[in-house]
């Protein structure tokens, strides 16, 4: 009898034994998930100015743009550590149009693929011809059959930004109202924007503006510019063919203002001044601007096109 006590003893103990262990390691595994749901979700993006809607919408996300200052985004080649960080991110989040011509050489989860011109194909520029050329550390490369500075339609970027909304409340649903909030903030400031580069464009009515760079179609067709690109970088002089090509242009279709991306060296400014045109700095804000933000740096750009004192 008293073995039999001992050992009911041994098996009562032995249980207790078990149970705590058991209510340890599921308390353990509980723990660890409440501080995974509880980390940032993390968001990958492909240019600037979707970096700039999205760190608006959801602040409370860790939102990060890979490219580096000195890369062109549209030209932009993920390395290894990049490839891995957009595998383990909760959102990667593109421009469409196809400005990510890396995406067909890697691997990632199509869930997490958001594109932010989704069902807008329709309002979306095809180029009739590509052109190969080269510049800086990107080498030779071709601008695309869809042009992809999309942004600069002011209307079409918060159709983008809405596209991101729509991600962000399915990702982060707890904070939907917030981030409706924002996306309300963020539409009236493009608004604004939008109203401002109309009035701006209402000066150029049947006038010609040229460009040193075949980026500025959706700037041209939603606000009704004609704009005569070329191909040449603020850093780089062209040679004078280029320049007597561009004056036998400027003979046929004469203008006042040239469009830039970035300031050009100060020889070519002169040259251009003294064929009357005057120098209008419009960054497409691909990257982070060196001062400010996308904001500000659209407000710049549309100011620069208002009428000298």
């Amino acid at each position: 009898m008293k073995k039999t006590r001992t050992s009911i003893r041994i098996l009562i103990v032995a249980l207790l034994v078990i149970q705590f262990g058991c209510s340890k390691q599921d308390g353990e595994k509980t723990g660890q998930l409440k501080n995974d749901t509880n980390k940032k979700p993390v968001i990958v993006v492909s240019n600037y100015p979707l970096f700039y809607f999205t760190e608006r919408l959801a602040p409370g996300a860790d939102v990060q743009f890979p490219a580096t200052e000195s890369d062109d985004p549209a030209y932009w080649k993920p390395t290894t550590d990049d490839i891995s960080i957009m595998q383990k991110a909760d959102l990667i989040i593109l421009n469409g149009a196809g400005y990510e011509k890396w995406l067909s050489t890697i691997s990632l989860p199509p869930t997490k693929i958001i594109n932010s011109l989704k069902g807008l194909d329709d309002q979306l520029i095809k180029l009739d011809d590509k052109v190969t050329h080269s510049h800086g550390l990107e080498g030779e490369h071709e601008h695309s059959e869809t042009a992809f500075t999309t942004w600069l339609d002011f209307k079409l970027c918060i159709k983008q930004a809405e596209v991101i909304k729509d991600a962000l409340i399915l990702l982060m649903s707890s904070n939907k109202k917030n981030i409706e909030q924002n996306f309300l903030l963020l539409k009236s400031d493009l608004d604004l924007i939008d109203t401002k580069m109309q009035t701006a464009a209402s000066n150029f009515k049947d006038k010609t503006l040229y460009a040193s760079h075949p980026v500025y179609q959706y700037l041209a067709k939603t606000y009704k510019l004609k704009i005569i690109s070329e191909h040449w970088e603020p850093d780089e002089i062209p040679g004078e063919e280029m320049w007597s090509v561009f004056s036998d242009k400027l003979e046929s279709d004469p203008s006042e203002i040239m469009l830039w991306e970035d300031k050009p060296l100060s020889e070519i400014e002169k040259r251009l001044n003294n064929l009357g045109l005057r120098i209008v700095v419009f960054n497409p804000c691909a990257n982070k601007p060196e001062t400010g933000d996308f904001l500000s740096a659209m407000n710049s750009n549309v100011e620069g096109l208002y009428p000298e004192d």
